[in-house]
């Protein structure tokens, strides 16, 4: 088999988040708020593919031609991000892209464009380069492709994660990824080498149900994963109705009894259990033992599935 052809990369996963440190074996780069995404590219024909095995260029027409910037065929991995007007990744507007759907992508492209923010090569030419450490990977990666306003690589910073991330959380970032310059690329494994150090509170959770409340909102019932595997109850958050986030929701296929772990969350009459497949990302002010203070719905994550939505440690 050609990891090329036949598209076998998985994308290698950021592990618990760490408090902010400086060690000059590592690179520190700005976590965006985007989906991530591997592009396999080859001189006649660009492919990207989610985290998920999704087919993601339909919904994203305006990099059908990144593949012109490369000089070889290769596969790159980045984050798929629109740019708001304050100039930080606005993660609401890529949801809003993502829910109209191919057929109406074409629409949306003028006022909110997606660009492609890679960060590592893992094939080149005919050869695949992921047992290469990232020092490594990233100097090819730098001289691998030309960057445009559709394609760009991210910068990094060596040794300095304190200052970094200050520089992060005064400017209002998500936060930032410290990488080990040794580390290899294990595809669709989690390791110590790459950690986040976040800025804003937010997190993945499962919706394991709904209320509806009121027109025009309902109320999702939020779980996550322990370390046993067990689905818990971990909060709630409004959704308007009319949102195309809520219409895939609804049409999650039910069940007749809850899917969280324990007892039922209180107060759900009339709520509709569904099948735990969606994930969503919240933010908040702060995670209790009574739930999420002051969340916000940002969206649907399809490129992460339930059985990776865990909660922290």
């Amino acid at each position: 088999m050609n990891p090329f052809e036949d598209r076998l990369f998985r994308p290698m996963l950021v592990d618990q988040e760490v408090p902010p440190f400086d060690n000059p074996d590592y690179y520190y780069e700005l976590k965006f708020d985007g989906d991530r995404c591997l592009a396999y590219l080859s001189p006649k024909e660009t492919v990207l593919v989610s985290k998920r095995g999704k087919l993601l260029l339909p919904l994203f027409p305006e990099l059908n031609e990144i593949h012109k910037l490369i000089k070889r065929r290769c596969v790159l991995d980045g984050e798929l991000i629109i740019t708001g007007a304050d100039g930080k990744p606005d993660f609401e507007a890529l949801r809003h892209r993502t829910g109209f759907g191919k057929k109406k992508a074409a629409l949306t492209i003028q006022n909110s464009p997606v660009t492609l923010v890679v960060f590592d090569l893992l094939y080149q030419g005919q050869k695949q380069i992921i047992d290469l450490p990232l020092y490594q990977r990233r100097e090819m990666l730098l001289n691998a492709v030309r960057e445009n306003a559709r394609l760009t690589v991210s910068r990094v910073v060596t040794g300095q994660g304190i200052s970094f991330f200050e520089m992060a959380r005064q400017n209002g970032l998500e936060g930032i990824v410290a990488k080990s310059k040794a580390s290899l690329y294990l595809p669709g494994k989690r390791t110590r080498d790459w950690v986040k150090i976040k800025n804003q509170l937010d997190d993945d959770y499962v919706i394991g149900g709904y209320i509806l409340k009121s027109a025009p909102v309902a109320s999702l019932l939020l779980g996550q994963y322990n370390q046993e595997g067990q689905l818990v109850f971990k909060g709630r958050v409004v959704v308007g109705q009319a949102r195309p986030d809520f219409k895939i929701i609804a049409g999650q296929p039910r069940l007749k009894k809850q899917a969280f772990d324990g007892p039922a969350p209180p107060d759900t009459a009339g709520a509709v259990w569904l099948k735990p497949e969606l994930v969503c990302k919240v933010k908040f002010l702060a995670q209790t033992a009574k739930g999420l203070r002051h969340p916000v719905f940002l969206g649907l994550r399809d490129d992460k599935t339930a059985s990776e939505t865990v909660e922290r440690s």
